[in-house]
């Protein structure tokens, strides 16, 4: 027993010497990437300061285009280059299709089953295939562009009609940062799920959830993630906020998702929710594959891929507009050329839209340069390698966390003419076609998936921007430039801008409403609304609503010219209490049953813009009810017999 005793311990530091001196002289074989000097236990946390593209980019100029760091216990292989860029996502692209394990992953991504923190695998490959096919596809941003043209257009006619209605009048100041980033939330809630009777205080939820989810997934920054024992002793105060928040979406969306399916269940449309336009929207999509494989996607699932939606599409593309807005405020020839192309391939009587993009060489090239000197992510987001690879010539290990700094790529001296200039006309010139030496969406498998609605985006709120307005700073100086932290590179100081109508402008800007602006309500109808000799003088209300609708002076077969009356804000009514419009000349009217529909406390929602038909043959013949489609509610139009209608109208 005790020659045991004396050599189990023996034989353990045997093993473990031979281990090692395997693993030093392994080491000594491999050629590991240079590296700077670091410190213990933090390695080269130390050097990071805000904005920590800055710094990487000095590292990699001291120390090559790839550079082997340490934050704290994690490996990080740092790349600016093309050529070691386009290495790593092509033929390591599996290799590097890993994402690194966050807190923020763990629990904002719902223990990293979200798109956005999923590892390499089939469940990542299968969220990828639903937002490519079925939410992000050409097709479905196609189908989708009147709703993105419609609340940018809300906000064009907003902003007429807030400073004043007419070029003539004073320039008004405005905070583009906020503006931005409420229209882009706003877009995107329409693509994802649309908060049918949205109030103020749910709008300030979900963009308050936005923005913390932000902030706290900064993880790049977060030497939490690079330091576990660090972490258990200093962070727990992220821990219980990333929790909060958790807590917050989960009762917000899970809420919405049972909304839904109730909804649906009533609908009992096959399976597929619609707006009233008959597109599906992200919520619809998912709950109809929830339904055909609920074990796989789960209600977390539907969140996750929700949230993701809603913080990668929200942030990034205002931040681009702003960016946009402020180089091109700095550079008024660059504006003022903007302008004249639009002037001449659209013109000053219809408002720009997504179809005339690709007709929009020069602004493309804008936004193109742009990305260039700020993308909206300019470490991109970050990849782990699953498996051991050589990169550049140089040994990397499985577990490596991988930073492109494309920040530092799109600066580079080597590769771009006046790379610290803005000048949109080098992608004209094609400066940016020959390798990944422009590459503000990533590259790879892990490529943004949601680069077309991003770019249909910021080039519709650019173009409508630059048609409709001119545009000013507020003072003589140059804008202040500064990036600010985080991973959507910021402003420092956000963008406030002097803006007014351009007179060419002010007729169409005035004729806006007849589209979407002097009627609150947020359902469209596609369907038409029955009514006896075209005028309505009293509605019924289904929830709760002031709104306008639309009568014909003189109701004839070939339509007549459409105006519109406006509910007094006092009459903003609860269900089932009658709403009364004035009657028009002598035409007798009949009142008809509203479906269910909900208001915009700023009234630039979408109006109804009923269509009617005018025909008294055409509605005597109707029974009671008439199934009409509004916003994705199956619902019916109620024509009163003869003796209901005296009732009513006495």
């Amino acid at each position: 027993m005790a020659l045991l005793q004396f050599l189990l311990p023996s034989l353990f530091l045997f093993l473990f010497s031979i281990l090692l001196i395997y693993r030093r002289q392994r080491q000594n074989h491999r050629r590991l990437p240079p590296s700077p000097p670091s410190f213990p236990i933090l390695g080269h946390l130390h050097l990071l300061k805000p904005p920590i593209h800055r710094p990487l980019a000095a590292i990699s100029a001291a120390h090559g285009p790839v550079v082997l760091l340490r934050f704290g216990s994690r490996p990080v292989l740092l790349v600016s280059s093309p050529s070691a860029a386009e290495e790593c996502f092509t033929v390591h692209d599996v290799a590097f299709a890993n994402r690194p394990r966050f807190l923020a992953g763990k629990i904002l991504g719902y223990d990293f089953t979200a798109i956005l923190w999923a590892p390499y695998g089939s469940h990542w490959r299968d969220l990828r295939r639903v937002t490519s096919v079925h939410l992000l596809a050409p097709g479905t941003l196609r189908a989708s562009a009147d709703l993105r043209s419609g609340e940018i257009r809300a906000l064009a006619r907003n902003l007429f009609l807030q400073q004043g209605a007419g070029s003539g009048g004073a320039p008004r100041r405005l905070d583009l940062k906020s503006t931005l980033f409420d229209l882009v939330c706003a877009i995107i809630e329409q693509l994802v799920v649309p908060l049918t009777g949205e109030t103020p205080e749910q709008r300030l939820i979900v963009r308050e959830m936005v923005t913390e989810g932000i902030r706290l997934s900064a993880a790049a920054a977060n030497a939490g993630d690079y330091m576990p024992a660090f972490m258990r002793v200093a962070w727990r105060g992220l821990e219980k906020r990333l929790m909060r928040l958790r807590r917050r979406r989960d009762e917000f969306w899970g809420k919405l998702i049972v909304l839904h399916r109730e909804r649906r269940q009533i609908q009992d449309n096959g399976g597929g929710g619609v707006d009233g336009e008959g597109r599906k929207t992200m919520m619809d999509v998912m709950l109809s594959l929830h339904n055909i494989d609920p074990e796989r996607y789960t209600d977390d699932i539907i969140k996750g891929l929700m949230m993701t939606m809603f913080a990668a599409g929200t942030d990034t593309s205002a931040v681009t507009t702003e960016w946009a807005m402020s180089l091109m405020l700095n550079h008024p020839h660059v504006l003022e050329k903007a302008a004249a192309e639009l002037d001449t391939t659209v013109g000053h009587k219809r408002p720009v839209s997504e179809d005339d993009l690709g007709n929009l060489p020069y602004l493309n090239c804008i936004i193109h340069e742009t990305l260039r000197l700020y993308p909206a992510a300019p470490l991109l987001v970050p990849h782990e390698t699953s498996k051991d690879c050589v990169v550049a010539g140089f040994d990397v290990s499985a577990g490596t966390m991988l930073l492109v700094n494309v920040w530092a790529i799109h600066r580079d001296a080597g590769l771009w003419d006046e790379p610290e200039k803005f000048k949109p006309e080098r992608f004209m010139a094609g400066e940016a076609a020959e390798g990944y030496k422009f590459m503000p969406f990533g590259m790879g498998r892990r490529r943004c998936p949601g680069e077309g609605l991003a770019m249909r985006m910021v080039g519709l709120m650019l173009a409508t921007f630059v048609q409709c307005f001119e545009w000013e700073k507020v003072s003589p100086e140059e804008l202040d430039m500064t990036e600010g932290p985080g991973l959507s590179m910021p402003k420092v100081t956000p963008l406030e801008a002097l803006y007014k109508p351009r007179q060419s402008m002010v007729p169409l800007l005035s004729q806006l409403d007849d589209d979407r602006i002097l009627g609150a309500l947020t359902c469209v109808s596609n369907s038409p609304l029955y009514d006896i000799n075209g005028v309505l003088t009293k509605i019924y209300l289904q929830g709760r609503g002031c709104f306008c609708v639309p009568f014909k002076e003189k109701p004839t077969a070939n339509g007549a010219r459409t105006q519109c009356l406006r509910a007094p804000a006092n009459q903003c009514l609860a269900s089932e209490e009658p709403l009364l419009f004035p009657t028009v000349g002598d035409h007798r009217s009949a009142p008809l049953l509203l479906p269910t529909c909900s208001v915009s406390d700023t009234g630039t929602k979408h109006s109804p813009r009923l269509r009617r038909m005018a025909s008294r043959a055409d509605t005597e013949n109707l029974e009671l009810a008439t199934p009409v489609q509004l916003k994705g509610t199956r619902t019916s139009i109620k024509v009163l017999s003869e003796t209901e209608k005296k009732e009513n109208i006495h």
